[in-house]
């Protein structure tokens, strides 16, 4: 999973998963996340409750859990003045904060492609070239919403990008300052976004057993589908006893598949 989560409204976690979206359970800092989609390869899901600076993001299917520690940039803009006049001019700051905690092992470089454009920002700043490996860097892109009241200077048409590498930051911080100018009487808007052109990490994987299973703690096809595994009801697990506890007595008489799922589930 990227290390670092921005304003895109999926994330994405690559797998193996099964391929089938309601056996995996994805939580952000405790709280159960809705997954959009799911193939043997990758996860998608809306990313809710998420906070600036450090966020745990859990991933388990069946008795797998995978952790993430993902970082939200934390983002302030500031102005000396927010009206211009014709040809005035005053100056702004954009600051990206709440990034203390992220280590070195989440600078290695990468290129988002799945989540970003990077044509688009290529057309932006012509200068930008992705990191070609070793340590990444942030992209701030800061918009301008009003140019026919004011022009930043330095802008290629009315956006800048700012590239962050970690030896940027000062105590989890960057600021960068700049200037617009005025063009006609008005309010100026600016707006910034962060782009991570870093590599996913791997999770940290910890494997529970089954709470239910009996006799050698083997898996139970009654609990979860597990064909890779290659569970199936034997005579170490009671699957009627099973089913029963898991469902209620209207299970007391049910059996497993061989697939691995149990029936009438």
């Amino acid at each position: 999973m990227a290390p670092v989560l921005t304003d895109s409204p999926v994330a994405l976690v690559h797998g193996p998963f099964n391929g089938y979206g309601g056996n995996t359970r994805v939580e952000v800092n405790g709280a159960p996340q809705s997954v959009l989609t799911e193939n043997p390869h990758e996860c998608y899901f809306v990313p809710h409750g998420v906070k600036a600076g450090i966020n745990k993001v859990t991933v388990t299917e069946g008795p797998k859990t995978a952790s993430f520690d993902v970082f939200v940039p934390k983002l302030d803009i500031e102005a000396d003045r927010t009206i211009l006049e014709p040809s005035q001019s005053t100056g702004f700051l954009v600051r990206v904060s709440k990034l203390d905690d992220m280590p070195a092992s989440a600078w290695k470089a990468g290129t988002p492609s799945e989540s970003y454009n990077m044509d688009r920002i290529a057309s932006i700043e012509p200068r930008f070239a992705p990191p070609a490996g070793g340590e990444g860097e942030l992209l701030l892109i800061i918009t301008d919403n009003t140019p026919q009241i004011a022009t930043m200077n330095g802008a290629q048409g009315d956006r800048l990008v700012i590239p962050i590498k970690r030896t940027d930051l000062v105590n989890g911080t960057k600021e960068y300052r700049g200037t617009l100018t005025g063009v006609e009487k008005g309010t100026f808007n600016l707006d910034a976004v962060v782009v991570p052109l870093v590599a996913e990490v791997p999770g940290s994987l910890a494997e529970t057993a089954n709470p239910i299973a009996g006799g050698k703690g083997k898996p139970d096809c009654c609990q979860y589908w597990n064909p890779v595994v290659g569970n199936t009801c034997d005579d170490i697990v009671n699957s009627a006893s099973c089913l029963e506890k898991i469902g209620g007595a209207y299970y007391k008489n049910s059996t497993c598949q061989d697939n691995g799922k149990c029936s009438l589930y």
